[in-house]
């Protein structure tokens, strides 16, 4: 079938089981080796009438579980719930860095149902049971922890999507047995996540980090944690309008680049959003940055400050 927005673009019907892979998809198989190779468009859930794909290669997915299995690397086998619709931003996450880490996804309907989170049944307080992390949205956890429905086994959570209170975080490290919280910030055209912070016993400064005055060097201007360090292989740089990179102390607009962030969208040809890199004596940025939405400084002990943030494209 064809999507309305997708013109000659087949969609898979994952339904024709008996139906040989590369009839349904026409071409692109013999490639599959290629790490420049579409490997998925995710849909994430956006305001706008017409959906937007990502278009996510396979250098992207294999930057993103390559600093994502090292979450995991010191722990024993993770088990992680299936919490996030598989449109969500953190959906690459959640799936490709579990089974990459040789974990185990524990499929839990009634998770993501309001009604169902009030009166767990069963089979899912028994699904539950086995599981010893979680990727959440903040608003979910918090209801978890007030209905006391935080699995006993639990020993990370990453909380995405929303905001994470200070409060609702400590909460999450006092449950028995929880030792990290990490708090990640959604970003679909970063391979699903772009910068993440981690609270609790395994929690370490960041590498790049040049003071010691706080765990992450991206701080907001209120001081609370922001949104924490890029994750690897994400650089971050801020420029002026003509594309140049601005001094210590000048705020500037704040863009990312790296083997996570993806070359653009499904079907557009250019979005305002994604930049040819201007600064080619930073090879590792690779050819394409993306406007990350924020107003942002450096300050000279290597913090970013967010300013402002702007209205997305």
């Amino acid at each position: 079938e064809r999507l309305p927005w997708q013109g000659s673009q087949r969609a898979l019907d994952f339904s024709i089981s008996a139906t040989p892979w590369h009839a349904l998809s026409g071409d692109g198989v013999e490639d599959a080796d290629d790490p420049a190779a579409l490997a998925c468009i995710i849909y994430p859930a956006q305001p706008a009438a017409k959906p937007r794909g990502v278009s996510v290669s396979h250098r992207n997915l294999s930057a993103l579980v390559a600093w994502g299995v090292r979450l995991f690397d010191s722990r024993s086998p993770v088990r992680a719930a299936l919490t996030q619709d598989l449109g969500a931003d953190s959906a690459l996450f959640e799936v490709f860095v579990t089974l990459c880490s040789g974990g185990a996804l524990v499929l839990i309907d009634d998770l993501l149902s309001l009604q169902a989170r009030e009166r767990p049944t069963s089979s899912a307080a028994k699904l539950l049971s086995v599981v010893n992390h979680i990727t959440v949205t903040p608003t979910l956890a918090g209801e978890m922890l007030r209905n006391q429905w935080l699995p006993k086994g639990l020993r990370s959570v990453v909380l995405v999507g929303e905001p994470a209170p200070q409060a609702l975080r400590e909460s999450l490290l006092a449950h028995p047995g929880v030792k990290d919280v990490w708090v990640m910030q959604a970003c679909p055209e970063n391979c699903g996540i772009n910068f993440v912070a981690h609270f609790g016993e395994h929690a370490k400064p960041a590498p790049w980090r040049n003071s010691s005055s706080s765990r992450d060097p991206i701080k907001d201007g209120n001081g609370d944690a922001g949104v924490g360090a890029p994750i690897d292989g994400t650089q971050c740089v801020i420029l002026d309008a003509q594309g140049q990179l601005q001094p210590w102390g000048i705020t500037g607009d704040l863009y990312i680049g790296g083997a996570a962030l993806v070359n653009g969208y499904w079907g557009e040809t250019a979005n305002p959003r994604f930049i040819r890199n201007p600064l080619t004596y930073f090879p590792t940025l690779g050819n394409t940055l993306f406007h990350t939405g924020y107003r942002a400084c450096w300050h000279a002990d290597g913090r970013i400050e967010l300013v402002s943030t702007q209205e997305e494209a």
